[in-house]
């Protein structure tokens, strides 16, 4: 439940992050 949900917060972080870099 909210595990998931600090989960799902956490993994689009380093998604937009590493989509950030990429585009650096």
């Amino acid at each position: 439940m909210a595990f998931s949900f600090v989960v799902g917060v956490i993994g689009g972080l380093l998604l937009m992050h590493a989509a950030y870099s990429t585009i650096q």
